[in-house]
């Protein structure tokens, strides 16, 4: 694929003002698509539901401490996202 230099802001034309779509830009630092990282935290950023539902039971642990002593959340949000 080749390199476009743009040395501006991009501006569409489109009706909709779409430029792209998130399943077609790539994020080099994480190796993922945009349309991935969405999948993957909602509005706040934090781990979806999806992805939290995946981990053990040792790494919810671990969250939970973690996040505890940040206290960026409380236990009953915590357990929202963990379905605990």
């Amino acid at each position: 694929m080749a390199d476009i230099n743009v040395y501006g802001t991009l501006k569409t034309q489109a009706g909709d003002g779409k430029v792209a779509l998130a399943s077609q830009i790539y994020d080099e630092s994480k190796g993922k698509f945009q349309s991935e990282i969405n999948n993957e935290t909602d509005n706040d950023g934090l781990v979806s539901a999806k992805v939290a539902q995946s981990f053990t039971n040792a790494e919810k642990a671990q969250a939970r401490t973690n996040i505890g002593a940040l206290g960026e959340i409380t236990q009953q949000q915590f357990d929202a996202i963990f379905n605990d």
